[in-house]
């Protein structure tokens, strides 16, 4: 090195300078597409499924709301003539909301099955285990529609009996009825807090990813100060 001119001495330095940057242009690159991917992710499948699947409960709470507002006007029918309309506008709506839930969880576990089958044409350690997760997901879901149909079954049960006014017999299974409608309400809520908690891991890497892109620019940065440091010392010497 110490027959090298002052020229080629700064044109070595400026060579590993440029080396640096490049190897580090070509770091950024590849975590700038890892971190599109993740945002992606977000935004086109967990984002969509969150919604999906906050429907869902939203539709099972007012389906539960309608059921006590039927229960509660069947029992004043006898004595105001107003609470069988508002019965009846109860049932409806109850009904309305059975059609909604059954056509948006149809919808959500395609919308899981969709994502876990664009997860499968990326093989990496992350995209596998978090195919995992969303066919557990997908397999809960399944469970759910299964206990909302037999709840949804035990609730029609019960209204039919209070139009023929068998509130004895309706009460008593009333009671079975709520007992679902909490294991129901239950489950819906441990799937919205699985969605979450994917969401948050994919958003947990997105900040991993930027937090290694700048240790990586600290790191050659230091590398490139060094560099130069020993390369003016020697050429001063």
């Amino acid at each position: 090195m110490k027959k090298l001119t002052l020229t080629q001495t700064i044109m070595l330095i400026a060579i590993v300078m440029f080396s640096l940057q490049l190897i580090y242009g070509a770091i950024n690159s590849t975590r700038v597409m890892k971190m599109g991917h993740h945002i992606s992710t977000i935004e086109t499948q967990y984002m969509p499924i969150t919604e999906h699947i906050t429907l869902i409960t939203e539709y099972q709470l007012e389906q539960e709301i309608e059921f006590e507002r039927a229960f509660r006007y069947a029992l004043e029918m006898k004595d105001n003539d107003a609470a069988t309309d508002h019965f009846m506008h109860a049932v409806k709506k109850f009904k309305l909301l059975t059609i909604k839930f059954n056509k948006e969880i149809k919808s959500t576990e395609k919308r899981i099955l969709s994502a876990a089958e664009k997860m499968e044409n990326k093989e990496n350690k992350e995209n596998k285990e978090n195919k995992t997760k969303l066919f557990t997901l997908e397999h809960n879901l399944e469970i759910i529609e299964k206990q909302h149909e037999k709840w949804d079954l035990h609730v029609v049960e019960v209204l039919d009996l209070l139009k023929v006014n068998q509130f004895t017999v309706a009460i008593k299974k009333a009671t079975k009825v709520e007992e679902e409608a909490l294991i129901l309400e239950k489950n819906v809520t441990q799937i919205l807090s699985s969605i979450e908690h994917l969401t948050e891991e994919v958003l947990h890497n997105l900040k991993r990813e930027e937090e290694s892109i700048l240790n990586i620019g600290i790191v050659l940065l230091i590398i490139s100060l060094v560099i130069a440091v020993i390369i003016t010392r020697w050429v001063i010497n």
